[in-house]
């Protein structure tokens, strides 16, 4: 009998294999190299299966492509021979393309974009043919516009979005005061890092006469100028979110509404979309608000200068109370939130990031680990909590209706148990007590209790990235499954419309429940389609913020060849040990032969190599000194060196 060819999407890597995963299949189908056929990483294809399931994954070869994700790729342009040849710059491509005579010629050395026009059985590489040259090959401007092409980010809006954007932005601040509560008197203050330039949040703040307190946390009221249908949503859906490269921030939305009219200046009077709670001294939500209003920012602080006024402030019990005792109030309560939220499971990952000093041609002069403030914590503490009520508040309407009201959730699935125990064997063999088999159900607080063990010891980095790697992927979705990571039940992302569409999908599905409206079912199906398409935008918005600063990390490492660094052994393969650096934390390869003291084997039940001779054991978490031995900027990858 005929096997039935299925069909489902392909993932490549650079290596010339890849895997399929069909709907229907718990695991992925493996396609071996010399089987991809003439698929393209993210391609719909038609698999046939080759070989049955037994000790090991299903094999499979790509037998027809249905449909390509994409018809445009960057890279850089190589002669050889006769030829002029793309040599594409993602990690996922595995071939290299044959560039067609065409209007504009391939410079060699320079960065391109090419739109595929064909791959036959019969032709040993795809075909292309030039759209665009970016840049000379190495130049800063090149390197990030590379970037964001492969990733199809656009830079500029186009002149009928840039018109429409000044034409909606000249609407008047009075022109819908009387729909909107006005709380300009109320002491309001942003906090933002010292380099924004779009302000989505603003917090208020007044002492109430039962010695409770009232605090707004108050949103950008993008809804009001961004109009369901019009060009402007178009445009923003498509974009979906804010990008944030090393050097530059691609908005979402135009510079009039993104720098100005929807940002919250201070000084100003501006549009909001508030959540207003009445919270006691221990963090505890009493009462509620939501709806439309007029704010006025009285000042805008960076989070440092906030964080200076919060440590210098005396609490004095005088009315009304000083924008320091304000401050200091709020830090108190968001202290207590945070630690109710960790009570009830929330898991604390400590994620460092960096950031880099740039000189005025883009090249990095220093790489600079991000401090995590008490005022980092307080403002996320708000948002958190605005998020959580937000999805709280519309499941409570929708069952006063007898409704369920549809909204756009920010779900985070348990994490997976079999992932789980891969991460448990690893972890035990690194000497931490972590069995999942122990427990009947998997929460935070185990997870919680993991980090502790591994708080201030070398391993504390790369526990926290494989229990990252072991958990599902946050998406948006329609469907309601509450968010694991921030043991929340009910969670959406309300707080952030200027850079974020699936908040400003929130903000007006919110409104209209409030005006007593119920959703045609009719309607329900395009914001399924909003929350999927989001959610695979979001991912290559992640690849392209990443892939700047990996590259700013090999350039910046390019000028230490052959110098002394610390750093820990974050993976083992056969080939060698992966080393993540210290300070920058920057990532590169040791080839277990450049070891000249021994011979090494692999072990990965020990997670370890280990010398035949000398016994010398290499594991996991281990800090070890290296040398850079080469950085290649093009494929964004460095070469280290043991000291030993």
């Amino acid at each position: 009998m005929k096997k039935k060819n299925l069909k489902g999407i392909l993932s490549t890597t650079n290596r010339g294999f890849g895997f399929v995963s069909v709907e229907g299949y718990e695991d992925d189908f493996f396609i071996p190299p010399g089987e991809l056929g003439t698929g393209f990483h993210g391609d719909t294809v038609e698999i046939s299966i080759s070989k049955e399931k037994g000790g090991g994954r299903q094999e499979a070869s790509v037998k027809k492509v249905l449909g390509r994700a994409r018809t445009h790729f960057v890279g850089y342009i190589q002669k050889e021979g006769s030829h002029h040849f793309l040599i594409p710059d993602s990690q996922k491509m595995y071939t290299k393309f044959l560039i067609l005579d065409s209007e504009i010629k391939p410079k060699e050395g320079y960065k391109a974009q090419v739109e595929f026009k064909e791959w036959t059985k019969n032709q040993d590489y795809p075909s292309a043919v030039i759209t665009d040259i970016i840049g000379k090959q190495g130049e800063h401007e090149t390197e990030m516009n590379a970037i964001m092409l492969d990733k199809g980010i656009e830079y500029n809006f186009p002149p009928e979005i840039e018109k429409e954007a000044q034409k909606v932005a000249k609407d008047p601040i009075t022109s819908d005061i009387h729909l909107r509560k006005d709380m300009r008197d109320i002491l309001t203050v942003t906090i933002d890092p010292a380099d924004a330039k779009d302000f989505d949040d603003a917090l208020s703040f007044q002492q109430l006469s039962d010695g409770n307190y009232e605090i707004g946390i108050h949103i950008a009221d993008v809804s009001h100028y961004v109009k369901e249908g019009s060009k402007l949503d178009h445009e923003a859906r498509e974009r979906a979110f804010s990008v944030y490269l090393v050097d530059r921030t691609i908005p979402m939305l135009p510079e009039v509404l993104s720098n100005d009219v929807c940002s919250l200046n201070p000084n100003v009077d501006r549009r909001a979309f508030s959540g207003v709670f009445k919270l006691s001294s221990k963090g505890e939500v009493l009462d509620r608000w939501f709806g439309k209003t007029l704010i006025h920012s009285d000042r805008r602080f960076s989070y440092e200068e906030a964080q200076d006024l919060i440590a210098t402030t005396k609490h004095l019990a005088v009315q009304p109370l000083s924008v320091g005792e304000a401050l200091t109030t709020m830090n108190s309560i968001a202290k207590k939130l945070r630690k109710a939220r960790f009570d009830n499971g929330a898991v604390d990952f400590a994620d460092d990031e960096v950031k880099f000093v740039l000189d005025d041609d883009g090249k990095p002069l220093k790489v600079i680990k991000k401090e995590r403030l008490d005022t980092h914590k307080m403002i996320e503490e708000y948002m958190l909590l605005c998020n959580r009520e937000v999805a709280e508040f519309v499941k409570e309407l929708g069952k006063k209706n007898h409704t369920e009201n549809t909204l756009l959730y920010r779900i985070h699935d348990l994490p997976d148990r079999d992932r789980l125990e891969e991460l448990g064997l690893f972890l035990r063999a690194l000497g931490f007590d972590f069995d999942p088999s122990e427990h009947k159900k998997i929460d935070g607080r185990i997870l919680n209790t993991l980090l502790e063990q591994a708080k201030d010891t070398p391993q504390e980095g790369l526990i926290n990235t494989q229990l990252i790697r072991s958990m599902a992927k946050a998406l948006y979705s329609t469907k309601d499954k509450g968010h694991f990571g921030l043991a929340f039940k009910h969670y959406v992302h309300f707080t952030s419309p200027i850079r974020r569409y699936p908040d400003l999908i929130v903000h007006r599905l919110l409104n209209k429940y409030l005006q007593g409206k119920i959703l045609p079912k009719s309607e329900i199906n395009t914001y399924v389609h909003i929350a999927d398409s989001s959610s695979e935008r979001e991912l290559e918005v992640v690849e392209a913020e990443r892939e700047s600063i990996k590259y700013k990390q090999v350039e910046y490492m390019s000028e230490h060849v052959g110098e002394e660094f610390e750093g820990t052994i974050t993976g083992l393969s056969e080939g060698g040990m992966f080393i993540e650096e210290k300070e920058t934390k920057a990532q590169g390869f040791v080839k277990l032969a450049s070891l000249k003291d021994d011979y090494y084997d692999f072990l990965p039940k020990k997670f370890a190599v280990v010398g035949q001779k000398t016994k010398n054991t290499y594991t996991l978490g281990d800090t070890v000194t290296f040398t850079i031995a080469n950085a290649d900027l093009e494929k964004k990858q460095l070469d280290f060196e043991l000291v030993v």
